[in-house]
């Protein structure tokens, strides 16, 4: 997926990731309209067999002059990470590492983040309290600099059947309208055939 959002000259640009590259584990790349003026913005490395800034990331979102997104996997324990990148410098930072401290705050992050005011929302497939997926907000600022993580919602447990009432492991990307964030569960819920969550 790509985005079309302003450059340090104020110019739009299109800006997307591509999940894999052969020699990288993913990239963040820019393009101009035209066709011309590609160029990579961040390379995802693997470093001594570990992807310390992640790999396999998802879609973008813009504030400021910054690009927002999480990767699927690598990071510190390897589930993963939520990012940012510096439009005009490329200045990368990880802004949370899944699973760092503990595997309740979420794994495997997916879909495209949610942008609402200093807010960041999003999702992860594994994990959590009951490792059946979270919801998720991260507040962060203009720099890209991270702020408070937190879990907004854990998915439920399951019974010996599979089902719950809430669903499991979300994929996609949520959406927020007025206010609320809408989404979907691959699993689970009273049919085990995947639920609709709405906080």
């Amino acid at each position: 997926a790509v985005i079309s959002w302003p450059n340090q000259n104020n110019v739009p640009q299109l800006f997307g990731t591509e999940t894999f590259r052969y020699g990288s584990e993913g990239v963040v790349f820019a393009i101009n309209f035209d066709k011309t003026g590609l160029r990579d913005v961040h390379d995802f490395q693997n470093f001594d067999g570990i992807h310390h800034d992640g790999h396999e990331p998802q879609g973008l979102v813009g504030w400021q002059n910054q690009l927002f997104g999480v990767a699927s996997l690598g990071g510190f324990m390897s589930f993963g990470t939520v990012y940012s990148v510096a439009i005009d410098t490329g200045q990368f930072t990880v802004l949370h590492p899944f699973g760092a401290s503990s595997v309740q705050d979420g794994s495997t992050p997916v879909g495209t983040l949610v942008q609402s005011g200093s807010w960041l929302y999003g999702a992860t497939l594994g994990g959590g309290k009951h490792l059946n997926g979270t919801i998720f907000k991260l507040s962060v600022n203009g720099d890209g600099n991270p702020g408070s993580y937190g879990v907004l919602y854990n998915f439920s447990d399951r019974d010996n059947s599979g089902h719950n009432t809430d669903g499991a492991y979300p994929l996609g990307s949520l959406v927020m309208v007025n206010g609320r964030l809408w989404g979907v569960t691959s699993q689970g819920g009273t049919r085990l055939n995947s639920s609709h969550l709405v906080i």
